[in-house]
């Protein structure tokens, strides 16, 4: 998930990261917080770490935070939280999920909520009910309950019930979210960090 920059039109890529594409094909872009140029070096993988980063919070994880506050807001929450899901098991996963997207989400969901021991059954019905109704219809199906007083962030306890947290959905994905960007950040994990350099493209 990279917001491509454009030819000779400013744009922001991330918040209050803003920049173009010059004349000789080369990336010029700027940090208004930081007050300092990217990319202008040979090694940018850092850059663009801090642009993941800051785009992933700032503009999704941070805004589902704050909506946590306000009343009637369960689907937006839920939407942007399951839209992480996908995003980040592409760069766990080294390759994009391009006509792979049950399986990716389906092992990114597993992972985050420590799910391998829920049957495949309740799973499917999961990406079924939730991702994909939710993406593609713009509901719920009719076995999924959210409500912030249940006890776990997904539960399939009940028959024909699929119980969500929002709340704590959230904050499952973002704690996840942390430990992959501190992963990123570490410069002892060569692989992970060239793998990420290579999927993350924004020019």
């Amino acid at each position: 998930m990279a917001k491509q920059l454009r030819k000779e039109e400013a744009i922001y890529i991330a918040p209050q990261i803003k920049g173009y594409i010059n004349k000789d094909g080369n990336p010029i872009v700027f940090d208004e917080l930081k007050k300092k140029q990217l990319y202008n070096r040979d090694d940018i993988i850092d850059d663009k770490i801090s642009i993941y980063e800051r785009q992933v919070e700032e503009w999704f994880l941070n805004r589902a935070k704050h909506l946590l506050k306000k009343d009637n807001y369960w689907f937006i929450i839920l939407m942007i939280s399951i839209s992480y899901i996908e995003w980040v098991e592409q760069y766990i996963q080294w390759k994009s999920s391009n006509g792979q997207s049950k399986v990716f989400f389906t092992i990114g969901l597993k992972r985050i909520f420590d799910l391998e021991d829920i049957c495949e059954d309740k799973i499917k019905k999961f990406y079924n009910q939730v991702r994909c109704w939710l993406f593609h219809s713009g509901m719920t199906k009719n076995w999924v309950i959210i409500n912030e007083n249940f006890s776990k962030a997904i539960d399939f306890s009940d028959l024909d019930s699929i119980k969500i947290n929002q709340k704590i959905f959230l904050e499952t994905i973002i704690k996840d979210f942390k430990k992959y960007i501190k992963k990123l950040k570490d410069s002892k994990n060569k692989t992970q960090r060239e793998m990420f350099d290579k999927l993350y493209k924004n020019y």
